[in-house]
């Protein structure tokens, strides 16, 4: 009985006797031994923890004083952790009250914080010391919570655990990512920790992803993501960009995790709804973060758009093969990009239209459709009316000439009269005056630029904008372009003043980046503007919505009034012909009343009427 009791003493003397104290010390150690052999043999008892415990709290420690009792306890402790090498005893020898977090651990807890402790001194991370407790709360908080030793933490206990952590703690994400490192910790359990993301979690966890496919896997996910994120640093994007791209990525990885999913366009969609319609957060960043990230996984790295812009319409799946054909016709016969736009969205209105009456092929569409899709289809303008029929009549020629339909439905559009010819809005002198104002005393050497350019020019916005380094003749003050309407080159000389400022935005308020675009964005990644930028330095000017082409209609009256020939007039615009400068005439007032008839005996007057 107690054999492996007493070959454990005989083991403790030994280690003894090879420490450096002296003779008393040894025997006392033996008196203590032989007592509780003693005890165990008298009470018929096998030895354990617990029974060496019982031992020393209620018939040792009565009997001397704390000291005494201190250095009892000591070498019984001893015995029993070489007893029991899978549990951490000390609680069951000492004052739990005066034990560190650590001791009250488990010992396979214990074990895993030791370990730790190894792998930070091997890694340079010389300030675990100062996380000790903060991984021991840690630890005694998934405890609490049931965990056991081969359990493994994820994304929702450690939201929870930071919902509830004392505000002192720190160190924990750290530790989490090594416990991944060791099989104990999902890959981004430790991303919970992020105070945007905990309260969201529950919400995340609340969707059904079941159904989804896994396109990539989190891994291939993850290293588009660092791809991306190396390319927002390469072209200069600012660290907030950077930051708020990461956070995007780390959010959404929690997602996926949350349900063990791995990369879809549809858990891009589901995530981003959840964004918008729940939470209410402004989607733009992640938005265009994931997008660009599928891009990547997908193998389209060229020519990623700067901005991906939400399709509200598209059209119906039965329309889209003859829709692409006729597009590809027109792009073939060297159609406008401006006309081709207003071409897809007249179509878009007319084939959402069909589809929304039970329309399933064009087969199908009669003149009565046509004539129900005219009534509803409301426009601000008859213009606007008749430009958009105009590209629906196209279409539907298109479709008899392909034996797509069986009749001309075209002559099904009604034909519409507008006004063709009507005064221009352009500037008052009020106006012009407080424009002239602007322009000398604003700050913003770019928005000096574009109003000179565009007032004294005449130059549409979207040349503007396109305008590069290459347009530019500074020895001869002119600008060459091919008008982006027309296709047109045309060659228009500038004034000191445009030159002067168009030399002072390049060489104290330009970004310093290598672009051949003038214009261009003053953030990463330094695009040229869009056309609506001489639109916004307008409005701060006048305050005023009437966009930058009045400022062309204003130009182009002038030159209009002291031109001697229209063929100049038209040259100067860029017009093809000289008809298109027909509206500037009507308010040339001095020409007008050389255009007067007299009316000679059409109309006799008779007195009397007083």
């Amino acid at each position: 009985m107690n054999e492996r009791y007493k070959d454990l003493v005989n083991s403790l003397i030994e280690k003894t006797k090879n420490e450096p104290h002296g003779r008393s010390y040894l025997s006392s150690i033996k008196s203590i031994l032989h007592q509780l052999e003693e005890y165990l043999e008298f009470n018929s008892l096998e030895f354990s923890p617990e029974t060496a415990a019982t031992w020393l709290f209620n018939h040792v420690r009565p009997t001397m004083s704390y000291e005494q009792f201190k250095h009892i306890r000591v070498h019984v402790y001893r015995i029993a952790c070489d007893f029991d090498t899978t549990r951490n005893l000390k609680p069951l020898f000492y004052d739990k009250e005066k034990l560190s977090p650590h001791d009250l651990l488990p010992r396979w807890a214990q074990s895993i914080m030791d370990n730790y402790v190894k792998y930070c001194d091997e890694n340079g991370q010389l300030y675990y010391h100062e996380i000790r407790l903060s991984i021991a709360k840690f630890l005694t908080y998934l405890i609490k919570e049931g965990f056991r030793e081969y359990d493994v933490v994820d994304c929702r206990i450690s939201a929870k655990y930071y919902t509830d952590r004392p505000a002192w703690s720190k160190g924990e994400p750290a530790f989490i990512q090594y416990l991944y490192k060791i099989g104990l910790a999902t890959r981004f359990a430790y991303r919970a920790f992020n105070p945007s993301f905990h309260a969201k979690i529950a919400l995340y966890d609340s969707v059904d992803l079941s159904d989804f496919p896994d396109n990539y896997s989190t891994t291939d996910f993850i290293k588009a993501a660092q791809i991306h994120l190396k390319s927002l640093k390469k072209v200069g994007y600012s660290s907030s960009v950077i930051a708020g791209s990461a956070t995007a990525i780390d959010e959404f990885c929690i997602f996926l995790e949350l349900h063990n999913k791995g990369f879809s366009i549809e858990a891009v969609n589901k995530f981003l709804f959840l964004q918008k319609d729940k939470l209410g957060n402004n989607i733009g960043v992640k938005r265009r973060t994931l997008l660009v990230i599928n891009e990547i996984l997908n193998g389209n790295m060229e020519n990623i758009p700067a901005v991906f812009s939400f399709k509200k319409e598209i059209f119906p799946s039965w329309a889209l093969e003859a829709v692409e054909a006729y597009k590809a016709m027109r792009i073939k016969n060297r159609i406008a990009e401006s006309t081709l736009f207003m071409d897809n969205s007249s179509l878009l209105r007319f084939c959402n239209f069909l589809n929304s009456i039970g329309i399933t092929s064009f087969t199908e569409v009669t003149r009565q459709n046509i004539k129900e899709f005219n009534i509803q289809d409301k426009h601000s303008t008859v213009e606007g009316k008749v430009a958009y029929n105009n590209r629906i009549k196209g279409f539907l020629e298109f479709l008899y000439e392909e034996k797509i339909i069986k009749q001309n439905l075209a002559i099904s559009i009604p034909v519409m009269s507008c006004v063709r010819i009507k005064p221009p809005t352009i500037l008052t002198e009020e106006e012009e005056a407080k424009l002239n104002n602007y322009i000398d005393t604003t700050t913003s050497l770019r928005d000096r630029a574009l109003l000179k350019i565009a007032s004294q020019t005449g130059m549409r916005s979207i040349d503007i904008v396109n305008l590069t380094f290459d347009s530019i003749d500074w020895e001869n003050k002119t600008f060459r372009i091919i008008q982006k309407k027309t296709n047109v080159e045309i060659i228009l000389p500038f004034s000191n003043g445009v030159g002067n400022a168009l030399y002072e935005y390049i060489t104290k308020e330009r970004p310093n980046k290598e672009s051949n675009y003038i214009f261009i964005n003053k953030i990463a990644p330094f695009n040229p503007y869009k056309r609506n930028v001489v639109a916004f330095a307008l409005k701060k000017a006048l305050n005023i919505n009437k966009g930058a082409h009045i400022l062309r209609k204003t130009f182009a009256s002038k030159i209009t009034a002291t031109s001697t020939t229209f063929s100049m007039v038209a040259e100067t615009l860029g017009h093809t012909s000289d008809a298109n400068i027909d509206p500037y005439i009507s308010i040339d007032e001095k020409r007008m009343k050389e255009c007067a008839l007299p009316l000679g005996n059409m109309f006799s007057y008779k007195g009397g009427l007083l």
